[in-house]
């Protein structure tokens, strides 16, 4: 509503100076009187019809209604009476009475509508005790709103302590589990690198043995190979030996039986014969007994023994078993 008052202020006081401009222009004449007076009555017509509608309501808004437009036509036949006057129309007279009886009216009608005094006090009080009440009402609801409000805060605070306890437990309960977890599985890793570990340190070992036993083996395999293949070539020099050593003695004992039998021929000296190994009839005629002995067994037979028929080659012939045994022979136990 100030706002609309002081428009109406702005819009009435443009109106007088166009007013006196509108006058100024009449008195001398430049035709210009006419260019301000409209506008003043328009200002005049909105200043008055902004002003009626900024004031505050009354008991006869209709009467209020009228007294304002005798206020406008008061001016209007006012500014009318004395361009009347100047310009000597004849109807001044008649004008001032018109504005006479409009400023009358406005005076009724201002009267009417606006209240008494008393009545105004009244109803001051009256609106006074109504905003009083008004105010001590808006203050309960306020006070009121405040209380739900601190109410509220109190128990979002309630519900934020509970919220931020039960996020917090639940934190705490995470972060145990998480660690319980860990743990568990730190655990289970490292029994697992222990069972690995022992599980590979025992595959090694294993393997170790294993290898070793291998190579054990092996070196036992080739020390008894070694050993078998000494003892072969031993066994086998050995037999080379005894068979060289026999075949020498048998060389020299019959190179020593053939000498004695031709140096001694037909006559018993007590020296082996051996024949010809090609003539298995040959026997030593020189002595009795025809003992036959066998130059590779080394043993000799009696005449009537299981082999003495069947001995037929690389026969020594003897005349008796003394010189049998003598010769290094052994008797034939068939």
């Amino acid at each position: 509503m100030a706002f609309w008052s002081n428009i109406s202020a702005i819009l009435f006081l443009v109106a007088l100076i166009l007013l006196i401009l509108c006058i100024i222009s009449f008195f001398k004449r430049n035709g210009k009187a006419m260019t301000y007076g409209r506008p003043a009555v328009i200002c005049f017509i909105i200043s008055f019809l902004v002003m009626i509608t900024s004031t505050e309501k009354t008991d006869h808004p209709i009467i209020n209604f009228f007294a304002n437009v005798c206020l406008i036509l008061f001016i209007f036949f006012l500014v009318l009476a004395i361009l009347s006057i100047v310009k000597k129309t004849g109807m001044a007279k008649k004008q001032f009475l018109i504005t006479a009886v409009l400023f009358i009216a406005f005076g009724v009608f201002t009267s009417i509508a606006t209240p008494s005094a008393e009545k105004q006090t009244a109803k001051d009080k009256k609106i006074a005790t109504e905003k009083e009440a008004k105010k001590d009402a808006e203050k309960k609801e306020a006070d009121e709103k405040t209380r739900e409000q601190e109410e509220e805060k109190r128990q979002a605070e309630e519900q934020a302590q509970k919220q931020q306890k039960e996020q917090k437990r639940q934190a705490e309960e995470q972060a145990l589990k998480q660690l319980e977890e860990h743990k568990h599985q730190a655990e289970e890793q490292t029994q697992k690198q222990l069972e690995e570990h022992k599980r590979q340190a025992e595959e090694q070992a294993q393997k170790q043995q294993e290898e070793q036993k291998r190579q054990a083996e092996e070196q036992a395999q080739k020390q008894q190979e070694e050993q078998k293949r000494q003892a072969e070539e031993q066994a086998q020099k050995q037999q080379e030996e005894q068979k060289r050593q026999a075949e020498e003695q048998a060389s020299q004992k019959k190179s020593t039986v053939a000498s004695s039998a031709t140096s001694n021929h037909g006559g018993s000296n007590g020296q082996p014969f051996q024949n010809d190994p090609s003539d298995d009839k040959e026997t030593n005629t020189s002595c009795k007994g025809q003992i036959k002995g066998n130059a590779n067994s080394k043993k000799y037979h009696v005449p009537g023994g299981q082999y003495y028929d069947s001995t037929k080659d690389n026969i020594v012939w003897f005349c008796s078993e003394a010189d049998a045994k003598a010769a290094g022979y052994v008797k034939s136990k068939k």
